[in-house]
C-alpha cells in the first residue's frame, strides 16, 4: 500500500545473502567464500554438503527437469536459515516445510553434517570446552570464550581466538569485546559498539561446569519470557547472530548514507532491502545497485552484491 508521490518513483534494491556472506568473511569459511564469489547458489551448495551429492549434480538435476532438485528447499534451505547461529531440532522445525518434515534423528544428522562442514563457523560461536586428541579440554575460545574473558577481566581487551591444537585457522576480522562502568561491549569493524548492560557469569544449570552469560535488557517479546526489564541468558552463537547481524546493518546503512548523498532519499528499508523515492524519469536501478556495493575497508572486498532492483509506482516484494 506504499505509493510513490505524484511525479515520483520507488527504486527499491537488496542485497544478495549478506548475512550468509559477513558470517563466511568474518570466520573464513573459504569453501562458502568460494561459492559466494562465484555466484552459485548457496542453498545448493551447503545441500551438497550435507548430503554428499554434487553441486554439479544438483545443477544437471535443475536442467533436466526444469525445476531445482528438492534438497534444495528442504535441506539446503532449512539449513542455511535455521543452522548458521546455533540452531538445533527446535529452529530446523521452525523453518522445516510441512511436507518435508523429518524424524529428530534425520534432523540431527544434518545438523550434525552441516557444523562439521562449517567448522569455522561453529569454532568462532566458541564455547568453554573441546575435544582434543580424544578428550574434553576446558578452555574458552571463539566469541564465547571471549566474551568471558571480557567480563571476568573488566578493561582488558579480547577477541575470538580458536581453540588451541585445533585445524581452526585465525578468524580474519576482529571482533572485540571489553566491559567498562559495568557493560559489556563489542566492538565491530567498522568501530561501532553494541552494548549489553551489567553483564553477568554464574554455574550453568544446562551445562555443568561452565559459565552461564546473562545481562540486563528491555524485553519486548514474550518468546523470550517476561515483558519489561529483565535479566536474559545469552550465549557465543546468540552473540555470533548479533555480530553478524550488526555487520550486515553498518553495511546496508554505509549504502544508505551514499545514496542519499548521490540523490536517492531513502523511504523505507525492509532488513537487507532499501526503497528510494526519485522524481520520475531520474535515477536507476543499476546505479542504485552500484551505490549499494561496500567501499568501507574492511568490507570493499567481501562478496557482497544488491540484485534483483526494479521500479514502480507501488511497493511490492519482488
Amino acid at each position: 500500500l506504499f505509493q510513490a508521490a505524484d511525479g515520483h518513483d520507488l527504486i527499491a534494491s537488496d542485497y544478495s545473502a549478506i548475512e550468509a556472506v559477513v558470517a563466511a568473511m568474518i570466520s573464513g569459511e573459504k569453501w562458502r567464500e568460494e561459492t559466494l564469489r562465484a555466484k552459485k547458489d548457496i542453498y545448493l551448495a551447503s545441500a551438497s554438503k550435507i548430503t554428499g551429492m554434487t553441486y554439479d549434480a544438483y545443477i544437471a538435476y535443475a536442467a533436466e527437469h526444469g525445476e531445482n532438485h528438492p534438497d534444495r528447499q528442504n535441506i539446503g534451505k532449512v539449513a542455511e536459515l535455521a543452522l548458521g547461529y546455533g540452531g538445533w531440532e527446535g529452529a530446523w522445525r521452525a523453518f522445516d516445510p510441512a511436507e518435508a518434515s523429518k524424524s529428530t534423528g534425520e534432523i540431527e544428522g544434518i545438523i550434525r553434517a552441516w557444523r562439521d562442514a562449517s567448522p569455522q563457523i561453529v569454532a568462532h560461536w566458541g564455547g568453554q570446552r573441546h575435544r582434543y586428541t580424544g578428550r574434553w579440554v576446558d578452555e574458552l575460545y571463539g566469541i564465547e570464550g571471549a566474551v568471558i574473558q571480557a567480563i571476568q577481566h573488566p578493561g582488558q581487551y579480547f577477541v575470538p581466538r580458536p581453540p588451541s591444537g585445533s585445524t581452526i585457522q585465525p578468524f580474519p576480522v576482529d571482533i572485540g569485546f571489553y566491559v567498562r562502568d559495568d557493560i559489556l561491549r563489542m566492538v565491530l569493524p567498522s568501530g561501532r559498539e553494541i552494548k549489553y548492560w551489567n553483564p553477568r557469569l554464574e554455574p550453568s544449570t544446562k551445562r555443568p561446569g561452565t559459565l552461564a552469560i546473562s545481562y540486563m535488557t528491555w524485553n519486548s517479546n514474550p518468546k523470550y519470557g517476561a515483558l519489561g526489564w529483565v535479566r536474559m541468558a545469552t550465549w557465543g552463537s546468540r552473540i555470533y547472530e548479533n555480530a553478524d547481524q550488526a555487520i550486515a546493518h553498518d553495511i546496508l546503512r554505509g549504502a544508505i548514507e551514499r545514496l542519499r548523498m548521490h540523490g536517492y532519499p531513502t523511504v523505507l528499508h525492509v532488513y537487507d532491502e532499501i526503497v528510494l523515492e526519485v522524481p520520475s524519469g531520474t535515477g536507476s536501478v543499476e546505479q542504485v545497485e552500484q551505490l549499494m556495493a561496500p567501499v568501507e575497508e574492511y568490507c570493499r572486498d567481501w562478496p557482497i552484491r544488491a540484485s534483483g532492483g526494479w521500479r514502480g509506482k507501488r511497493y511490492r516484494k519482488g
